[in-house]
């Protein structure tokens, strides 16, 4: 595995630990991944941040999904996190990634803390 892709789950994780009152959600994507502020403003508005939320919608890829599953929301169409749910996910992240060494990337190994918190997929089609 990489350790750089392992590096790039803990550093988004730490900017959770900032614990803003004014951050609603936390939103990443990969470094490719292009996001236009008025449609994903529009989108999140449907949720409440106060409440546990992971956003985001499966690969498109067919192989993808049947390797890591449909729930999973994949970094290159963004994924979004409520501050709520960010804040309770840094405090044990740290511990749990170290319990997933054979997954590869961020965005699964933030999928199995999720599922760890017992917090599914919001699928939004316009994550892709």
């Amino acid at each position: 595995m990489s350790r750089s892709r392992d590096g790039d789950a803990t550093e988004t994780v730490k900017m959770f630990n900032t614990s803003l009152e004014e951050v609603r959600w936390y939103v990443f994507g990969d470094d490719d991944t292009i996001f236009i502020p008025e449609n994903l403003a529009r989108t999140l508005s449907k949720y409440n941040h106060t409440s546990w939320y992971y956003i985001g919608a499966s690969s498109e890829i067919y192989h993808q999904k049947s390797l890591f599953g449909h729930d999973m929301a994949f970094g290159g169409g963004g994924i979004a996190i409520s501050n709520s749910l960010a804040n309770v996910l840094a405090k044990g992240f740290d511990s749990c990634i170290e319990r997933y060494p054979r997954l590869y990337g961020g965005d699964s190994r933030v999928h199995a803390c999720m599922l760890e918190l017992g917090v599914g997929l919001s699928h939004e089609s316009g994550f892709h």
